[in-house]
């Protein structure tokens, strides 16, 4: 059996979306408000290093840390720790399936991700 977990912002409606979804399949899972409960810096690093991506990918297009860091080469760290600081900014939401995981944007992607039907 395959643990879930899920990255929620309950503000975001592709958060929500998700959500509904994993419980209209009845996925168990487990689920982290990282707005109420921010991930401090080496809980952000660990996530990050499940998603294969580049930092600058786990920072909303729309924030303003992504306007500061995209046109520059700055280190994975220093992006982390920004959005260590600034969890409002980190692209939503976040699935993981036991070791891996992905930024369900758009939320279908979560059908392929989790091998499920819709």
């Amino acid at each position: 059996m395959s643990s879930i977990t899920i990255y929620h912002n309950p503000q975001c409606t592709t958060s929500k979306k998700v959500l509904h979804i994993l419980e209209q399949q009845s996925i168990s899972f487990n689920i982290i408000d990282y707005i109420k409960n921010p991930l401090n810096f080496s809980q952000l690093k660990i996530l990050f290093s499940k998603l294969n991506i580049n930092a600058i990918d786990l920072v909303r297009k729309t924030s303003p840390l992504y306007k500061k860091f995209n046109k520059h080469n700055y280190p994975n760290d220093k992006i982390l720790f920004e959005l260590s600081n600034n969890p409002s900014y980190i692209e939503r939401p976040i699935l993981l399936k036991d070791n891996v995981g992905i930024i369900v944007r758009p939320y279908d992607k979560i059908y392929n991700f989790l091998d499920i039907s819709r």
